[in-house]
C-alpha cells in the first residue's frame, strides 16, 4: 500500500514536471487566466503557494477553504491565517482566514482580494481623461465536519461564495457553492482529497453580458515520509473545457521549527520556507512564472504570510 502510493504520487510529479513544459497532457500549456472566478485559484496562503498550490489532500491550516473545505474538520485549534502577495502592473492580492472549532466540525471564513489601479482612460478623441481600476473580492462561508465513525478520519465540507467584481464605475455581485471530501485516515501516513468548486457556480453582470464562474474539480494525493519529516503532494485539476492541470508540492519540516518547500504547476516553479515562535508561523514563498516556451518572462513574485494559533 505505501509503495503504490508513493508510486501514484511521483507519476503525477513527473506529469507535472512534463506539463509545465506543455509536453504531456493536452492542453497543459494553455492559460487559464482571464477566465471568470481566476482570482479564485491564486492561493491562500503563502505556504501553500510555496509547495506549488499542490493542496487538496493537504488542507491542514486556516487557508484549507481556499483548495478543499473538508480540511477544516480536523483543524483543532482556532487560527487566523494572512499573506500578501505584489503582483504585476500595480496589482495586489490579499487573503485573510479563519477557523473556529466547533464540537461536530469547525466554521471558518475568508476573504480574498485581488486589485489593480493605474488604468488610464481615454475619451473619444483619444485624450487622457484621468485613471480608474478594478478589482475583485470574495468572502467565503465555510462549515467541515466528520463523517460516522464508520467512517473514520473521512471529513467533509461546503463553502459559500459571495463574490464581487468592479471595473470603473461598473459593478455585480454573484453567489456560489463549493465542496469536498479529506480522507485522512487514522495512525496512517498518507491522505487523499477532492474538492469541486463552483458546483452552483457564481454569476456576475458588469454592463450587458452576464459572466459565470466555471466548474473545477480538483484531486489530491500526498503522503508523509521519514517521520513526518518529509510531505509530498500531487493535484490533478480539470478546469474549463476539459483541460487537465497538475501540481507538485513538497515540505520538509526540521523540528517542526524550520520548513523548506518547493512546488511546480501550470503556471510557475515556487520555493519557500517558513519559520515557527510559539504560535506564531512566518511563510514565504517565491515564484518564478513559466509563460509558453520561455521562463520568467512575467517577472518574479514574493507572497508574504503569517498564521497565528490560538
Amino acid at each position: 500500500m505505501k509503495n503504490t502510493l508513493v508510486a501514484l504520487i511521483l507519476i503525477i510529479q513527473f506529469c507535472a514536471v512534463q506539463s509545465a513544459f506543455g509536453a504531456v497532457l493536452p492542453g497543459a500549456s494553455d492559460e487559464c487566466a482571464g477566465m471568470p472566478g481566476a482570482f479564485l485559484r491564486f492561493g491562500s496562503s503563502a505556504r501553500s503557494l510555496g509547495m506549488g498550490k499542490a493542496f487538496t489532500a493537504v488542507a491542514d491550516d486556516a487557508g484549507a477553504a481556499y483548495f478543499n473545505p473538508a480540511g477544516l474538520a480536523v483543524i483543532r485549534e482556532k487560527e487566523l491565517i494572512t499573506m500578501y502577495s505584489a503582483l504585476y502592473e500595480n496589482t495586489v492580492y490579499g487573503y485573510l482566514g479563519y477557523v473556529h472549532p466547533l464540537n461536530a466540525g469547525s466554521v471558518g471564513i475568508s476573504i480574498v482580494s485581488l486589485a489593480s489601479q493605474g488604468f488610464q482612460l481615454r475619451d473619444e478623441y483619444n485624450n487622457p481623461a484621468g485613471e480608474t481600476g478594478a478589482g475583485e473580492n470574495a468572502a467565503i462561508f465555510s462549515y467541515s465536519g466528520m463523517f460516522s465513525k464508520k467512517l473514520p478520519g473521512l471529513s467533509h465540507g461546503i463553502n459559500l461564495k459571495l463574490v464581487q467584481q468592479s471595473v470603473c464605475d461598473k459593478s455585480g455581485t454573484g453567489f456560489g457553492l463549493d465542496a469536498g471530501l479529506l480522507w485522512k485516515p487514522v495512525s496512517q501516513k498518507f491522505s487523499a482529497g477532492v474538492c469541486i468548486q463552483n458546483i452552483i457556480p457564481p454569476g456576475i453582470k458588469l454592463a450587458e453580458t452576464w459572466e459565470t464562474y466555471p466548474l473545477n474539480t480538483s484531486l489530491g494525493l500526498s503522503y508523509r515520509l521519514f517521520g513526518d519529516k518529509l510531505l509530498l503532494s500531487s493535484d490533478i485539476v480539470r478546469v474549463k473545457n476539459g483541460l487537465l492541470k497538475c501540481r507538485l508540492g513538497s515540505e520538509l519540516n526540521l523540528e517542526n521549527l524550520i520548513m523548506f518547500r518547493a512546488g511546480l504547476n501550470e503556471n510557475e516553479a515556487a520555493a519557500g520556507f517558513g519559520f515557527k515562535l510559539g504560535n506564531y508561523e512566518v511563510d514565504y514563498a517565491f515564484a518564478c512564472h513559466l509563460t509558453g516556451a520561455d521562463f520568467n518572462d512575467l517577472g518574479n513574485s514574493h507572497r508574504f504570510g503569517l498564521k497565528i494559533v490560538f
